[in-house]
């Protein structure tokens, strides 16, 4: 039992971790910022999914380069697409998908296990956001 709560435990910060990235993609998307997040915040963001998921210290260097490589792509389709706001969303998607199916090829099963129940906490938490236009105003 203590087991599953640490594992739980574990699973929902790398799940916040996982949100402050994508809230930083989508506040990319807005314009309020010019560039992806720093190397020490992905180090910070790879030494915290390390934990969660019991990475040895190869597949942390790797999740980073993945990471940093993730991150320049996104820069690069900011940078280059200003097309329609559906188009964008559909190839952050992409590439969010892409960098997780690279991050699963590194892991063993129980570290897929642990992955997949993060992924389906954030995703949880996000369908658990209210829109845009039901939020109160500030």
């Amino acid at each position: 039992m203590k087991r599953t709560q640490k594992l739980t435990d574990n699973i929902q910060l790398l799940v916040i971790s996982l949100l402050i990235i994508s809230s930083n993609i989508f506040a990319q998307q807005r314009g309020q910022q010019n560039e992806p997040p720093r190397t020490p915040d992905i180090t910070g963001l790879v030494d915290e999914l390390g934990s969660k998921l019991s990475l040895s210290s190869d597949q942390k260097s790797t999740v980073k380069d993945l990471f940093i490589s993730h991150f320049e792509e996104v820069e690069g389709l900011m940078k280059s697409d200003r097309g329609e706001r559906d188009a964008m969303h559909t190839k952050m998607q992409k590439l969010k998908s892409n960098l997780d199916n690279a991050i699963i090829a590194l892991l063993n099963d129980d570290q897929i296990e642990a992955f997949k129940e993060l992924q389906k906490n954030q995703n949880k938490q996000r369908n658990n956001r209210q829109p845009r236009n039901q939020r109160p105003q500030r």
